[in-house]
């Protein structure tokens, strides 16, 4: 591994001590061991090394030795599905069993199958989507798609989405419920006893968890070490899930049959939790929760110093900026806002159909100090937008060039396409705040912008003078010195598109 790169000569490895820690270890193996088996792996033995506690090789011989694994679907490597209820024997009907059993898989599913099968989905939707585009913009709606109503797409979800789901089988008996539930306690057993296992001679790297962590630490070709700031998230995602672990350990939801620990008590709960708290998760404990939090609190201040992730590099005659093969000309820099503007109006007019509403806004009015929950300027009386969603519903479903509607059924396949260009939309015109409105705003100022008050915000769309514009509360120095000042920036080429998003698409897209 480089020795001579800004990671590996700063003091965030005097803290992590990587370099020892992998020394002389092939790094490759350890980046795949972190990564999760494919199916076809799963029916092949593997051999855990014993680790530093006594008890861990009973855990793990009682987990691989278990007659759980005889519900095992090798072929599709997925579990049974488990009816819900409070307890063992209160099964319920398979149909309101399906949505829950959908989460736990798509928890436990491998993150990277279940990210690139909905990004091949995605992709190929919006590739048909294009196509369509070219040939006709009316015509980007229309599927030869099961239609679905209301009223069958709640009770039959799998059949009209054509789930994999459906086809699982359900576990009806009681044994094996039972046997299940034992299992999963015994997996819950094997991680608190990771999350609690103590240093060896003060060495935080003695821990599976800790030395865990650091293989995340490896660059993508095992040659580099990551810099504080790739590496801080990581560490937040495993303190996040030890806390819910020790959470649970000190207070639990429900009796552990299996591994002996009871329900928590109905008094002195703080007591409970504090004698945890105090062992595990406070600073200074020989635990890995309190070595992860101390490294990522260190790994904070340490990112503050670390160079920037991007650097770019400029042409001598101050025209082309790049970042390594990428460059741009200042020419086509100055173009962008022209991008979003007329993206917008494309996209706006194709989500419209035949509708083409008379904005005026001289004539519109709004009323700045109402700080009610609710209200925009699509609410004043005077503007009448408050109901315009409906003519859009309507020509939406009744107009035969959308394509939305059929049989007097929507179709939710064309309407879901329908909402992403909504979304679409809405970055073009995130896209023209950020560029075509004067002066550049901060990006994350600019994302607090909200279409309409809420309990205890408010609106930062506004109409004032025949102008439309949205307010930001702004300060430089705000953390240090705790104040702030609204600035009005004026959308002078994105009214009309903004106004007709707030009266029309927005409205439209939360009643679908």
């Amino acid at each position: 591994m480089d020795s001579g790169s800004f990671a590996t000569t700063s003091i965030w490895m005097d803290r992590t001590r990587w370099q020892d820690i992998y020394k002389g270890a092939r790094r490759d193996i350890l980046r795949a061991s972190t990564r999760l088996p494919d199916r076809r792996a799963l029916a092949i033995d593997c051999f855990l090394g014993q680790g530093n506690q006594e008890s861990d090789s009973d855990i793990l011989q009682v987990i691989w030795e278990h007659k759980v694994w005889q519900l095992f679907d090798w072929s599709r490597g997925s579990w049974p599905m488990v009816p819900g209820g409070s307890e063992i024997g209160e099964a319920t009907d398979e149909a309101s069993v399906r949505p829950e059993y959908q989460l736990l898989q798509e928890e436990t599913i491998p993150v990277s199958a279940s990210q690139s099968n909905d990004f091949g989905s995605e992709q190929g939707e919006e590739e048909a989507y294009s196509e369509d585009e070219e040939e006709d913009t009316d015509s980007v709606f229309s599927y030869d798609e099961v239609d679905r109503d209301n009223s069958e797409f709640g009770d039959n979800q799998a059949e009209a989405n054509e789930s994999h789901y459906a086809n699982y089988p359900m576990m009806r008996d009681e044994p094996n419920m039972a046997m299940f539930i034992e299992f999963l306690e015994l997996l819950y057993q094997l991680c608190l006893t990771i999350s609690t296992e103590r240093f060896n001679e003060g060495r935080p790297s003695s821990t599976l968890l800790v030395f865990f962590s650091g293989i995340l630490g490896f660059s993508q070709d095992c040659k580099h070490f990551l810099l504080a700031r790739q590496f801080c998230p990581y560490l937040s995602g495993l303190i996040y899930i030890q806390r819910l672990i020790l959470m649970e350990r000190a207070l639990p939801l429900r009796e552990y049959r299996a591994i002996g620990i009871p329900r928590r008590p109905y008094l002195n709960q703080l007591d409970q939790l504090n004698s945890i708290r105090e062992r595990y998760m406070i600073a200074g404990t020989q635990h890995p929760l309190a070595e992860m939090t101390s490294l990522r609190d260190f790994g904070r201040n340490i990112a503050r110093t670390e160079p920037p992730s991007i650097l770019f590099s400029w042409s001598d005659d101050g025209e082309i900026i790049r970042y390594g093969d990428f460059q741009l000309t200042m020419d086509k820099f100055r173009q962008i806002p022209d991008y979003f503007i007329s993206r917008a109006e494309e996209i706006c007019n194709k989500l419209m159909f035949d509708i083409k509403p008379d904005i005026d806004l001289a004539a519109m009015k709004d009323d700045m100090v109402n700080m009610s929950s609710g209200y925009s300027f699509v609410k004043h009386p005077t503007n009448d937008l408050d109901k315009a969603y409906l003519d859009l519903l309507y020509s939406a479903y009744a107009s035969r060039e959308s394509k939305l509607s059929k049989g007097g059924r929507w179709r939710w396949k064309s309407m879901d396409l329908y909402l992403k260009q909504v979304t679409k939309l809405e970055e073009m015109l995130a896209g023209g705040l950020y560029t075509a409105c004067g002066q550049t705003p901060r990006a994350r100022d600019l994302f607090t912008l909200a279409c309409e008050s809420g309990p205890s915000t408010s609106c930062s769309i506004s109409i004032w003078n025949g102008l439309m514009g949205y307010v930001l509360r702004h300060h430089k120095a705000k953390r240090q010195m705790g104040r702030e000042f609204y600035v009005w920036k004026t959308m002078v080429h994105f009214s009309s598109y903004v106004d007709t998003q707030a009266g029309y698409f927005r409205d439209l897209a939360t009643r679908v």
